[in-house]
């Protein structure tokens, strides 16, 4: 804690405070008051050094203990998820079209309430998408849609057919491809959709491409950029699509 009595914030404040004293007393004379007030700003100055690295670090340890628990949440959902498959899966294979289509749709449904992974954007952001952030694009407010590579039904077919799916697996797979997104516009968005109905979805690639959808990859740095507008980044990437 840094505000302990211990702390390192406690014992540089309390030295400042003594440097702060002595300074006032009367009696020191004024080399010695110079120099103890260079002692004093020092002190006060690592104090409130101190204090930011400590607020820094907290802030830290709060994101990651956020993430942890996140993972945990995932894991444990993926696990639950993956046995209620294998529970249901002598049902799903005796079932008639129209029953097991009912089953997916329950599968799909329960994979929304499966915590986004950490790292589950794939880099990849529209060019629709990306052009709408450009400080001329005459949009006040741009946004992005979070749109899933993989859609719930086709997953959730892909799963009930897995049999060797595993709690371990699932959650595996969950972070490296099925719960795993692009950023589109809205427009794209319903444009896709589509084409990612299980009874013609082949490819996530085709998917898009049937849609005119094109993708642009950019760094983790690049997309905080360009969520701020940045032109010179923006135009960058849109120069780059040009022949």
């Amino acid at each position: 804690d840094a505000h302990s009595a211990t702390s390192p914030v406690a014992l540089v404040t309390i030295l400042a405070n003594v440097a702060r004293t002595r300074l006032n007393t009367p009696q020191h004379s004024s080399a010695n008051v110079g120099f103890e007030a260079k002692l004093w700003l020092t002190a006060d100055k690592l104090r409130h050094n101190i204090v930011a690295d400590y607020t820094t670090t907290s802030k830290s340890k709060h994101m990651n203990l956020r993430k942890q628990k996140r993972e945990q949440i995932l894991d444990e959902k993926c696990s639950v998820l993956a046995d209620t498959i294998a529970a249901i899966r002598p049902v799903y294979e005796k079932a008639t079209p129209r029953q097991k289509a009912l089953l997916e749709t329950v599968i799909g449904a329960a994979l929304w309430y499966i915590p986004k992974p950490a790292s589950a954007w794939t880099g990849c952001i529209s060019l629709g998408a990306l052009k709408s952030f450009h400080p001329d694009s005459g949009m006040t407010k741009p946004t992005c849609s979070e749109e899933h590579v993989y859609p719930r039904k086709v997953t959730a077919r892909a799963l009930l057919n897995d049999q060797s799916l595993t709690a371990a697996s699932l959650s595996v797979d969950y972070r490296k491809k099925y719960g795993r997104l692009h950023f589109i516009t809205k427009e794209e968005n319903k444009s896709v959709q589509p084409h990612q109905r299980i009874a013609v979805f082949s490819t996530p690639e085709l998917a898009y491409e049937k849609a005119g959808i094109i993708l642009i990859t950019l760094t983790d740095s690049e997309l905080t950029k360009v969520k701020k507008r940045n032109r010179e980044i923006i135009e960058h990437h849109l120069n780059a699509r040009l022949p």
